[in-house]
């Protein structure tokens, strides 16, 4: 009488053996492909956050407006402040359609502040449509992002000299241009930095450079 062939204890150990190996195989690739969809797409988000921020302070600078009028004693007036990590100026973008109080023209500021859970900062936009003495206070605020590392700004005057700070209402006129850098988490590591410079049309300097030739430097 013939034995019927069959599989064997060890012929099954093997083939599960295999077959373990096999999936785990696919699913490290599958994992692996995951990991790169995903890093691909937070970058790309974050890319596109930094250009739409980049893009909303251009607009915002582009109107900045500085008032020819000396500020009431004691008040610091309509004027462009600016430091380093934070600008309050006036302008004449904004976010709201609705009308000012006494002009078309709206107190801007932007800061940054710390997140609540203390990863990372958020960049926050203020406006505000009644324009007064203080610009650096009043309005709304809304929150532009909470991946921010770092905001520098730096203020270039007509001469072309650079500045971390600028206070439009002492030396009475805007900075000819704001250089930016901006600099965003894509996640706990990994970082994508933004910069541009943004020319202000309406600054009109006081200090402008001589002409070739006539042998002075700058003329007032």
């Amino acid at each position: 009488m013939s034995r019927r062939a069959g599989l064997t204890l060890l012929d099954l150990l093997v083939a599960m053996a295999l077959l373990v190996i096999i999936l785990g195989t696919v699913y490290s690739v599958f994992a692996n492909h995951q990991r790169t969809v995903e890093a691909v797409s937070e970058q790309r988000d974050v890319y596109g956050q930094g250009r739409l921020i980049l893009d909303r302070l251009a607009r915002d600078l582009g109107g900045a407006w500085l008032p020819e009028t000396e500020p009431a004693a004691g008040a610091r007036g309509p004027a462009f402040f600016g430091q380093s990590d934070r600008l309050d100026f006036v302008s004449s973008e904004r976010l709201s359609s609705e009308q000012a109080a006494e002009e078309d023209l709206a107190e801007i500021g932007y800061r940054t502040a710390e997140n609540e859970d203390r990863k990372g900062l958020r960049l926050i936009r203020r406006q505000d449509l009644a324009v007064d003495a203080d610009v650096t206070a009043g309005g709304g605020e809304i929150v532009l992002t909470r991946q921010l590392s770092s905001l520098t700004l730096a203020y270039l005057s007509p001469t072309g000299e650079e500045t971390a700070t600028w206070e439009g209402t002492k030396l009475g006129q805007l900075p000819a241009a704001v250089r930016i850098s901006l600099v965003l988490f894509v996640d706990e590591i990994r970082t994508e930095t933004f910069t541009t410079v943004v020319s202000l049309p309406l600054a009109w300097p006081v200090v402008k450079l001589a002409p070739k030739g006539t042998g002075l430097g700058v003329v007032f």
